[in-house]
């Protein structure tokens, strides 16, 4: 991100900090409309075509931080939080606030691929159902090893995109088996999942 806003700024010096929106509409502009656009591109990387440079960051087995950063080194020039965070800082004027809102999003990507308070059912539903947040155990569907599931939850800090397109799936049950099979070294998974 700071290569690209780096790169952004010797290219296009006049369009640096052009857009001034208020401190909440920066924030809002990362937390739910760039999310939006990650439940779009999450879901195209879900499809044949893209499967391959995402399968990896599936292959966890459990639910914790680790698991969020497990992904090929492309797997994150295809993903809008690259381009998208680096095109906010840069048109905005005062990027604090999106800034801190990218911020928030990383910890609770963190927070997501983790088991923390999955088990306390009254938080889960109120986090998920009052407030819209993607918990880590709806974000566990999305990783089980069941077929039916692995194509749901693709919001990252709000659920309302999945119910909104129906995508959305919810258990009061965690699920059985995370992760998807996928026999390749290391060294494969990481540069040549293709």
């Amino acid at each position: 991100t700071v290569l690209l806003f780096q790169g952004l700024k010797k290219l296009f010096p006049a369009y640096h900090g052009i857009i001034e929106l208020s401190s909440g509409l920066a924030f809002l502009l990362n937390f739910v409309v760039i999310d939006y656009l990650y439940y779009w591109n999450h879901r195209l990387m879900h499809k044949k075509r893209c499967w391959d440079l995402h399968k990896v960051h599936h292959t966890s087995t459990q639910m914790d931080v680790f698991a969020t950063s497990r992904n090929t080194l492309w797997t994150s020039f295809f993903f809008i939080y690259l381009w998208g965070n680096a095109i906010g800082v840069f048109l905005l004027n005062d990027a604090k606030p999106f800034i801190l809102s990218a911020t928030l999003t990383a910890c609770l990507d963190l927070w997501r691929h983790s088991e923390f308070l999955t088990n306390n059912l009254k938080v889960n539903n109120f986090l998920s159902q009052k407030l819209f947040l993607m918990t880590p155990k709806d974000h566990s569907w999305h990783h089980s090893n069941s077929s039916q599931q692995v194509n749901s939850n693709f919001g990252a800090n709000l659920n309302i995109f999945d119910k909104l397109h129906k995508t959305y799936y919810s258990s009061e049950n965690h699920p059985i088996v995370l992760g998807l099979p996928l026999s390749m070294s290391f060294v494969k998974k990481i540069l040549f999942p293709f």
